[in-house]
């Protein structure tokens, strides 16, 4: 077991979130630690008592923090340890924060070897790997700081509002979307598109996407397919994943958006036609001929609404589907819109990436986004999508990628 710095005398130096198993396993998913509105299904814990915000405590819990945190569930407490470069160094046992990155965890500790038994005999396909931070360490659950002191903090703590659960969902969404879009890149040229799409501003605009669109064609098919794929992802992004999934649905979603009399409210409509006629079985799929009047995103809608899932979709060969890499790409962006990051196997997710667009959720410092890193470079053969020197995703000269 990994010793850290509450062990070993130093723990001023370390900050303490208190949950139950449950909340960890969304934090774990999607790389936050959020506030009560960042759940979509939530158990109570410490966040009932900060209306919403997080509660950062500058000592171990009492007794009855714990009762407070784990009362809701059989599953127990879970305790993050985070450094704390994350807050500022509160002068209070308690201190409140909308939301932290997972990355700025540096432990997670239990309370007995049957509850971190019990833990691992999980595995959730949604979740990155993280025994090495796993730690059983049961005097930090009988520690100082109790009930009284997280609501009188709250009290007399003056904070921002924590944002809406709208808010939060549209940003899983779109980091599902970014996610995506780096996943499906299989040669250098969509690599490097890939590459190009990666920034903090994506998280309030999904139009940044639209620059991948080939603009070498017609004018009136490129407006069509900038329409079409912003209204698509608009419709996908607001998807409610509780609703049965039904493509003809959203195809007329889609169509409702666009339904203006004019040249390209025409194109789009005929390409949405066809795609319903498909969807539909009305007449059969073949794969897609090179060239033509067909929309690239009519193209990319079609796939997701026949193959929804990211992993089936990427799996889907291109000699079945006829469609040319960037066509798979945008297939991918709806596709991971569709779904959101959280909800997404990490078998197609970079951990680097996670954490990285984590980070540009949880912070409001300019500064954080400036400094980042990201670069495609040669080596071995291979081009490597970099975030500060941290691989992302690799691709061969070949058809053939790693991720």
């Amino acid at each position: 077991m990994n010793r850290t710095d509450s062990e070993t005398g130093g723990h001023t130096s370390a900050r303490f979130i208190l949950t139950n198993r449950m909340n960890l396993h969304a934090m774990l998913s999607s790389r936050i630690i959020g506030p009560r509105t960042f759940f979509t299904k939530y158990y109570q814990d410490l966040l009932d008592l900060g209306s919403g915000s997080v509660p950062v405590l500058s000592e171990p819990p009492a007794s009855d923090l714990v009762d407070v945190a784990s009362a809701s569930v059989q599953t127990g407490p879970a305790l993050l340890e985070i450094m704390t470069p994350v807050t500022n160094v509160p002068q209070a046992p308690v201190d409140f924060v909308e939301s932290v990155p997972m990355a700025a965890v540096t432990a997670i500790h239990l309370p007995s070897d049957a509850s971190l038994r019990e833990y691992r005999a999980r595995k959730y396909r949604n979740i990155h790997p993280h025994d090495n931070i796993l730690n059983v360490t049961p005097a930090l659950f009988t520690g100082t700081v109790n009930r009284n002191d997280v609501v009188q903090a709250f009290d007399s703590q003056k904070r921002p509002a924590p944002r809406d659960a709208e808010t939060w969902r549209r940003i899983d969404r779109v980091r599902g979307a970014l996610s995506a879009c780096i996943a499906a890149a299989d040669d250098e040229a969509t690599l490097r598109r890939a590459a190009s799409v990666i920034d903090k501003n994506v998280l309030v605009s999904s139009s940044r996407f639209l620059s991948l669109l080939n603009s070498s064609r017609p004018r009136e098919l490129n407006a069509a397919d900038r329409a079409l794929t912003a209204a698509a992802l608009e419709i996908v992004i607001n998807n409610d994943v509780k609703d049965a999934w039904n493509p003809v649905a959203i195809i007329d979603r889609i169509r409702s958006t666009v339904s203006s009399d004019d040249v390209t409210a025409r194109i789009i409509a005929a390409n949405l036609n066809r795609v319903s006629e498909i969807v539909t079985a009305r007449v059969p799929f073949t794969p897609f001929r090179q060239g033509g009047r067909g929309l690239t995103s009519a193209k990319a809608l079609l796939l997701v609404l026949l193959r929804e899932d990211l992993a089936e979709l990427l799996a889907w060969p291109p000699t079945e589907t006829g469609a040319d890499p960037n066509t798979r790409q945008l297939a991918a962006i709806f596709a991971g819109a569709l779904r959101g990051l959280s909800r997404e196997t990490t078998s197609v997710r970079s951990l680097t990436l996670d954490d990285l667009t984590a980070r540009w959720a949880c912070s409001n410092n300019e500064s954080e986004f400036s400094a980042v890193n990201i670069a495609v470079v040669a080596k071995d053969d291979k081009m490597h999508l970099t975030v500060d020197g941290r691989g992302v995703r690799s691709v061969r000269s070949t058809d053939t990628s790693t991720l």
